[in-house]
């Protein structure tokens, strides 16, 4: 409840620039605010990342009431009519800052919270507090602006102390046996290495779509392109895109990867986007639709994937999501800036508004064909260093030309040696540990750098199956990640468990 009140109220603060416009163009309240609120998010983000690495931010340890009580003094002055007063630049200056900071703190400190929980309940949290979020955020925009703005410090209030009351019983909580200890959520028992490695394709597809977005709808913003229905296509979007997630979390019990869903969406979006210029403005309402729908999409599994990395890799959230939101955002301000300039270019460079449209095309598909590229090629040299490093060969070096060893075996004998190595430290730790066969069998998969698709398949189970084994192999064996399990499978001496 706590998180959707904050995500509805920070979703209206954005979308109206704390009530600064009278109307949304899609998702793109004003250029210069979006501008001024990329540089506070990178510049907070950054901070956190920074503190979070050198240690001098411990787990639990942001603050909630600071920037809430910033959130609310710049609607506190919306409500009581101030910023009248004041030029527009300085009101959307001032207002575009408080927003940066206070929203990244404040989705921080809700985001740790729920990577504190195994990340099967964070979905179902975050999906509910998207849906009352996304709710409050159609409700709102109804309200005339201080009506509005009064109603947003009443929420952010009430948002406040349901995150103090959520925090003090997760840290209750963590002294339970079976719950994970709050403080062990920042220490490095994992490494970010191999966290931002596991989020690294979805990443770089929402800035990719981030960049998208806003380059298309800044430049139709410069050009007026306004069409009925533009002002609730955001919202249209984002209800779709929640309906899709829930249908994910509660129907279908999996979430699907990114990288798969941007390969599938995005070239039919690139294909409506040649022929948005050639057809009415119906067409352009839906095209904008499933685009922000694919992007708020894309967003909300963002936010579930760095839950679970931070729960699975036991590295701070502060620093995952904070990169993730300094990318994003610098995408954003760059593609808004470059559409803006795009669309306001004068006639004399392009012959008329068609031209300028056309080339903006081009840009895009270019664009995205570049970055699907470097994310399969990232994905497969990532897949190559994983299968190189279980058979014992050192990543980043080239292997010897000479693959015949001194006693005559090539590689492919040197890897079924290790596969019998390692099948037989997977047995004697099963033994010791009363694991059942099925679970035996996974513990050898995952020791293999098998994916939990990859061994559903193989053992013609469903992956919410295999989700289960993996958790109750975890805890019988007193683990948390794949690496402390490796760790321990190197322990073990098969010839202790022969008789």
């Amino acid at each position: 409840m706590g998180y959707g009140l904050f995500y509805g109220v920070s979703t209206t603060s954005y979308l109206s620039a704390f009530a600064s416009v009278d109307e949304t163009f899609l998702f793109v309240p004003d250029i210069f605010f979006n501008v001024v609120v990329a540089v506070a998010v990178v510049l907070t983000a950054g901070a956190i990342v920074v503190l979070a690495l050198a240690g001098r931010l411990r787990a639990f340890s942001l603050p909630y009431w600071v920037p809430t009580g910033l959130l609310v003094a710049v609607n506190v002055v919306v409500a009581l009519g101030l910023f009248s007063a004041v030029p527009a630049g300085v009101q959307l200056l001032v207002s575009g800052l408080a927003y940066g900071v206070g929203s990244v703190v404040l989705r921080l400190a809700w985001l740790e919270l729920m990577a504190a929980q195994r990340p099967q309940a964070a979905i179902y949290q975050l999906a509910l507090g998207i849906l009352v979020g996304a709710m409050l955020a159609a409700v709102m925009p109804g309200l005339e602006l201080r009506a509005q703005a009064a109603v947003s410090c009443a929420l952010l209030l009430v948002a406040g102390f349901c995150f103090r009351y959520a925090r003090k019983t997760v840290l209750v909580l963590g002294e339970r046996p079976g719950f994970p200890v709050p403080e062990a959520i920042g220490r490095r028992s994992g490494t970010y290495k191999e966290a931002f490695l596991n989020l690294g394709d979805a990443i770089v597809a929402f800035w990719i779509l981030e960049a998208v977005v806003g380059l298309l709808n800044s430049f139709m913003l410069a050009e007026g392109a306004f069409f009925p229905g533009a002002g609730s296509v955001a919202m249209i979007a984002r209800i779709a895109a929640l309906i899709v997630v829930c249908l994910f979390a509660f129907a279908v019990q999996r979430l699907p990867k990114i990288s798969t869903f941007s390969r599938v969406v995005m070239p039919v979006l690139a294909a409506m986007l040649v022929l948005l210029p050639f057809l009415s403005e119906g067409y352009s309402l839906f095209f904008n639709t499933m685009l922000l729908g694919a992007y708020y999409f894309i967003a909300m599994l963002i936010s579930y994937l760095v839950i679970e990395a931070a729960y699975e890799y036991r590295v701070s959230v502060y620093v995952l999501m904070g990169v993730a939101m300094m990318g994003t955002r610098l995408c954003l301000a760059i593609a808004l800036v470059a559409g803006y300039s795009i669309g306001s270019m004068p006639t004399s460079v392009f012959g008329d508004s068609d031209d300028a449209f056309y080339f903006l095309i081009v840009v895009v598909v270019v664009v995205y064909i570049l970055s699907m590229a470097a994310i399969l090629l990232s994905r497969g040299r990532h897949r190559r260093n994983e299968d190189r490093r279980w058979f014992g060969e050192k990543v980043g070096e080239e292997a010897p030309s000479d693959v015949v060893s001194a006693e005559g075996g090539d590689s492919r004998s040197r890897r079924t040696e290790f596969d019998g190595a390692l099948e037989a430290r997977c047995s004697a730790l099963s033994v010791r540990m009363c694991l059942t066969e099925r679970e035996g069998e996974i513990v050898v998969l995952l020791a293999r750098g098998r994916t939990k698709a990859h061994i559903a398949k193989t053992l013609y189970v469903t992956e919410n199956t295999v989700r289960s084994h993996v958790r109750n192999i975890y805890a019988k064996l007193g683990v948390h990640t794949r690496q402390e399990l490796i760790d321990l499978i190197e322990q073990e001496n098969p010839a202790s468990d022969s008789g």
